[in-house]
Order: structure tokens, then sequence, then C-alpha cells
């Protein structure tokens, strides 16, 4: 953090080359991620976080929930499980698609949500608990799959603790929160 008050007092631009990508979307107001020696993407720390260009840029700069789906009438298949696209992507004829594991939202047995009517609903097996402090992390098996959830520790407590190693998990994950990748990018 000194680097980056130095940055803002002398008003100079400076590079910085690093391999960590927590120091790099903290210091920086703008990243570019390359990967064999050629620039990948150039970017914001947001839009680099939140519109990654390709699966490395999402993988690079964070976690992600990545799968592979051909898309019928606006909707892919996570693992055996369908989610509705945003508007936006519902024309594609497939690809990789993800999405971040903090932002899937976690259910109550009895929660009525606005995506439970949707469909947007993954529901699956707690098969590991990572507990970090501030977060935990919990991988979820589906019917093909698993993913990575991260649940806040604030939220924790509210659910009476963490989820216990092979009970039922229902999650729901907002259309705006997919991110789409082609063909090409994801090579």
């Amino acid at each position: 953090m000194e680097l980056r008050h130095l940055h803002q007092k002398v008003g100079l631009t400076f590079v910085m080359v690093t391999h960590d990508q927590d120091e790099a979307l903290a210091m920086a107001d703008r990243v570019l991620v390359m990967r064999d020696g050629k620039v990948v993407q150039d970017g914001s720390t947001e839009d680099l976080y939140d519109r990654p260009a390709t699966p490395y840029v999402a993988g690079f700069v964070g976690s992600t929930n990545l799968f592979s789906s051909s898309v019928a009438a606006g909707r892919v298949d996570c693992f055996g499980q369908e989610l509705t696209l945003p508007t936006n992507l519902a024309s594609r004829a497939n690809g990789l698609f993800g999405f971040r594991p903090e932002k899937a939202h976690f259910l109550s047995p009895d929660e009525n949500s606005a995506e439970t009517k949707a469909g947007n609903i993954l529901r699956g097996t707690v098969e590991e608990v990572f507990y970090h402090g501030s977060i935990a992390r919990i991988v979820l098996k589906l019917a093909h799959g698993t993913i990575l959830l991260e649940l806040q520790n604030k939220y924790i407590s509210r659910r009476g603790g963490l989820p216990r190693l092979g009970t039922e998990l229902a999650v729901s994950v907002a259309p705006e929160v997919i991110m789409a990748f082609d063909a090409e990018a994801a090579a």
C-alpha cells in the first residue's frame, strides 16, 4: 500500500511486474495480463475480474467455475443442471461458460426466490469444506462434476454454521453473473 500512496503523491507512472494477482488487483489502475510473451488482456482491475476476455485471464485473477455447453433456448448445461443465460448470451451456439464462486447465492431449504422460479438453481452434495477465516470454500458435487463456492464469514453464522459434508445444498446463479468465452479464446 505504501507504493500506491507514493504513486498517488508523486503522480508518475509506475510499471510493476508481479505474479501476485491479489497485489496486482489491489495496486493497479490498469493491468496487463500476459501469456507466452503476449498481452492477453489490458484493462482496469474491474474489467479483468468481472469481464475476463479468456478463461486464462478468468483463472489468473481469481477462481472461476468453467463448463462447456451448447446453448438451447437460452439455457446451458452446468454439469447436468440447467442455467438460463443472460439475454446478451442467449443466442450463442455453444462455448465455454463460467461464474465466480462468490457469485452463487446460497438458498435455505424453504427459500423461494426469483432465481428459484426462473430455474437457475444448482443442487448438489457438499463434498469438501475449507474454512479460511473470512470465507469458507465449499466444493459442491453436481450430477456430472463439481463447482467451487465461497461463503463469506458473516453468512456462516446466519446459516447456523458451515455446511456439513454429505449434506444437500442449493445455490442460485443469477443469469447476469454468467460469463461466456469463445472457443478460440478457450484454447
